[in-house]
């Protein structure tokens, strides 16, 4: 169990601060009911409350009147804020660490930029983060450095150092000396002179930093228009998802200008007459709250309303957001998976991306890397159009075109896709069955087959796709077949497409009274026949597919067996055995990912009988996992598929 330390209320400290108490409620999210769109939409009890914070704390501590403050940061950068690390530290950071580095602090901004989405002329619907500097203590600190980091190596006195020795914040092990920010691109010191030349251009700026300081308390920070300031264990835990955002959520407040809570009810330093509305507290009253609750989506609401109609302040007109989104579905034409740096992905009628292979991207159903060329994926995403750099998956789903497997056909794969989740395989007909994958057999069953047939194999062949002129599927044969399609006697027009097929006496009847007449064709093991169009769209049912084994034709129904799944827990790896297969040449190993079987090795050797992962899977993930033999140059995929096992990583 995860033990949590409790630390004490301090006296605010010359800059804000956040302490936290026994009195923290657990992370959530609350959602305001009814978007307020302009003050005079905000509920009565509600705005009173913003009304006496922005006049005794706003007004008085003139928080807002700089016109830096994350508000003007946003808007001054199209939707992008470019942050630069301080690192008052010797922790190393990789650059796994790094790349999540910006994520983490987009996720963190865009909570608060989420209350302002679609109010009173807010135009950001999402913020970009951009890294675009490191100030170190010790350059090795940055592990495989990439060419295109910038890394800033002076250093200068620490101004914090005896600040947060002498007031709690930090102990003696809090460096003396502190990395030199490059203060002649920050907008913090510069936001005031429109004339500043930002080493050649506005896009050089950063907006604003966060300083990560060793010996810091892990529960405190302070926080401004300058950045966010936490312990070095405080930001690496951020970035690798052990420690909880609310500390970080709490220093941005005050970047937007919202005050600490420190005093009492009513007091200079204190909060509204009557509390906050809602009973929640306030993420900026320390210790009440550890989440932007409905009071702070208000109050973040009405302080922009207040700020936007100062003239000159903001140019709304001209923002045009390097923020974007996409929602399609396509096709995967390229990808290039990098562990160091950005990978990249291309799709068919879409262009090219880049994302990283970490961060946002680090579980099966939103990582890119774990799809490859030829899936087809509906998928959302926002991403900075500057760099065609994707910030954050919504959501991405396989859309699975992938071939069809029988025993006889070894794949039905569907060309004419409209129709595709309507194709199948019966792999036993009898009479009682259907032969549509979009018909019950209430419907459409079969009634009379001729005794030759049953049990043959059944392509299930989608009825509506009768009214499509496209070409609808190609099957390629497994083992020697004889492979019939069978046309509704009521299509007039034999497609040209059957020609190469010979018609035969036999017939395939229905449950609704229809007459399939029934063409045949030899195809050879390996070899592929296109099923073209129904050649009739009106009156008529669409073709069937049958497939028989050719005479000395065998089906085998070999396969490795499972007989132990060995699990280690010290090592978070699962090792399986199985039967040795008469006549096998070597095994493979396939496992379940993403919505398709992927091979993860096929090397084993004949002679062996078991399989041990790699070390340090991620424990608690589930995986179905199937063992196939290579008999004659053919693998036992169809039966390995279906004696598969599920095992959970301990």
């Amino acid at each position: 169990m995860q033990k949590k330390k409790i630390i004490a209320v301090l006296a605010a400290a010359a800059l804000y601060l956040t302490p936290l108490t026994s009195h923290i409620r657990p992370l959530a999210s609350v959602s305001v009911s009814a978007s307020a769109e302009t003050i005079s939409d905000i509920p009565q009890d509600y705005l009173t409350a913003c009304d006496w914070v922005w006049k005794n704390r706003i007004e008085t501590e003139r928080s807002c009147e700089a016109w830096s403050t994350i508000y003007d940061q946003i808007i001054a950068g199209n939707g992008t804020l470019q942050y630069i690390l301080i690192w008052q530290s010797y922790e190393p950071i990789t650059l796994a660490q790094r790349q999540k580095l910006p994520q983490m602090l987009e996720e963190a901004i865009n909570k608060w930029n989420d209350c302002l989405v679609g109010y009173d002329d807010w135009p950001i619907d999402h913020v970009n983060v951009k890294i675009v500097g490191y100030a170190v203590l010790d350059e090795s600190c940055i592990l495989d450095r990439q060419p295109d980091e910038k890394v800033y190596t002076q250093t200068t006195t620490s101004w914090l150092h005896d600040d947060m020795v002498s007031s709690g914040m930090g102990n003696s092990s809090v460096p003396t000396i502190q990395p030199a920010e490059p203060t002649a691109l920050s907008r913090y010191v510069h936001w005031n002179n429109k004339n500043w030349n930002y080493n050649g251009s506005y896009d050089n700026r950063y907006d604003m930093y966060l300083h990560g300081i060793k010996g810091m308390i892990n529960m405190g920070g302070y926080g401004y228009h300058y950045g966010q300031i936490l312990s070095d264990q405080s930001v690496l835990g951020l970035i690798d998802g052990t420690t909880t955002q609310h500390i970080l959520l709490h220093e941005m407040g005050h970047g937007f200008g919202f005050p600490d809570y420190y005093g009492g009810e009513g007091e200079s330093d204190g909060f509204p007459p009557g509390g906050f509305p809602g009973g929640k507290g306030s993420i900026m009253m320390a210790g009440s709250c550890s989440y932007i609750n409905t009071f702070d989506k208000y109050f973040a609401r009405y302080t922009w309303s207040k700020l936007k109609n100062e003239a000159g302040r903001f140019d709304l007109k001209n923002v045009q957001p390097a923020a974007s989104t996409a929602e399609f579905t396509d096709k995967i034409t390229a990808i290039n998976i990098q562990q160091n740096g950005y990978s990249s992905i291309t799709f068919e009628n879409n262009g090219t991306y880049r994302f990283p292979v970490s961060g946002y991207f680090d579980s099966t159903d939103k990582d890119l890397s774990f799809y490859e060329v030829g899936d087809t994926v509906s998928i959302s995403f926002t991403y900075d159009k500057s760099d065609m750099l994707i910030k954050n998956i919504d959501h991405i789903q396989l859309i699975s075109y992938d071939p069809i497997k029988g025993t006889l056909i070894s794949k039905v794969s569907v060309i004419d896709t409209d129709y595709y989740n309507s194709w199948g395989i019966d792999t036993y007909l009898q009479k009682g069955d259907v032969l549509f994958g979009d018909r019950t057999a209430d419907r459409c069953a079969v009634t009379e087959l001729p005794d030759s047939l049953i049990g043959t194999e059944a392509v299930l062949t989608p009825c509506d796709a009768k009214s499509s002129s496209k070409e609808q599927a190609a099957v390629t044969a497994n083992k020697d077949i004889t492979l019939y399609v069978g046309l509704d006697s009521r299509v007039t027009n034999v497609p040209s497409w059957l020609g190469s097929f010979t018609k035969t006496n036999r017939t395939v009847k229905t449950s609704n009274n229809v007459t399939f007449l029934l063409y045949s064709k030899k195809v050879n093991a390996g070899e592929s026949v296109k099923l073209g169009a129904n050649g009739q769209s009106a009156g008529c049912m669409n073709y069937i597919v049958l497939a028989s084994a050719a005479a000395n034709t065998s089906i085998s129904d070999i396969y490795p067996e499972i007989t132990d799944v060995a699990y280690s827990e010290q090592y978070h790896q699962i090792r399986f055995t199985w039967k040795p297969v008469d006549g096998a040449s070597n095994y493979g190993i396939a496992v379940y990912l993403a919505g398709k079987w992927r091979i993860q090795t096929q090397n084993i050797s004949a002679s062996a009988t078991s399989y041990t992962t790699p070390k340090n899977l991620t424990a608690g993930k589930t995986y179905k996992v199937a063992v196939a033999a290579k008999v004659n140059g053919e693998w036992t995929a169809e039966q390995s598929i279906k004696h598969a096992v599920t095992v959970t990583v301990r």
